[in-house]
């Protein structure tokens, strides 16, 4: 009949190889378990929480500023510009600036109507900017998107909207427009925002 029991050789090599062997184990198991919560640990540390928007107003100030960048996508054609605009009640100065600063326009409106460049323009706004760049822009609807976070214009409707905050207020980050009949998505960044 054979001895099922376990034998353990009485040699001082054999005995310090398991040891090591038993030592190595727990070190092992010690690392995995240490590696395991580190890992628990970072996934908590890049949880970001996303700001919520503020409770919204009815009021819209006055005079404001925005400072950020515009990407359009439209017939196909993707442009890229920096934009700056001033309101002071229904009227605005836009600068908008090619890339890396290069080339730069700046529309005024107001109640002598619109210049572009300090000439004025005999059509309207969405007229000539369709003409001059093949898209156009909601500019005076950004008012409602900046502070109210909707807009209220037949030919828009805005897509997605992030949150930031800026002197302890929350405005939009990132606010993605779609024209309703015609193809053109526009991307506004928001860099800054200047309440006077």
């Amino acid at each position: 009949m054979i001895n099922k029991r376990l034998i353990i050789p009485k040699s001082w090599f054999f005995r310090y190889l398991l040891f090591t062997l038993g030592v190595k184990i727990v070190t092992l198991m010690k690392l995995l378990l240490a590696s395991l919560v580190l890992l628990l640990l970072q996934g908590c540390l890049t949880q970001t929480a996303q700001p919520q928007p503020a409770i919204l107003t009815s009021d819209i100030p006055s005079q404001w500023q925005l400072e950020g960048r515009i990407g359009v996508v439209s017939y196909n054609k993707v442009q890229s510009v920096g934009v700056e605009i001033k309101f002071n009640q229904s009227m605005f100065e836009a600068t908008l600036m090619g890339a890396l600063g290069l080339g730069q326009i700046t529309i005024e409106s107001g109640p002598r109507g619109v210049w572009v460049n300090r000439v004025q323009i005999a059509q309207p706004l969405k007229t000539w900017m369709r003409q001059k760049f093949g898209w156009y822009f909601p500019i005076k609807h950004l008012g409602e998107v900046v502070f109210k976070h909707r807009m209220a214009a037949d030919e828009w409707s805005v897509e997605k909207m992030t949150f930031q905050q800026i002197q302890g207020q929350y405005y939009p980050k990132l606010v993605k427009f779609k024209h309703k009949t015609q193809p053109i998505n526009i991307k506004l960044l928001v860099q800054n925002i200047i309440r006077e």
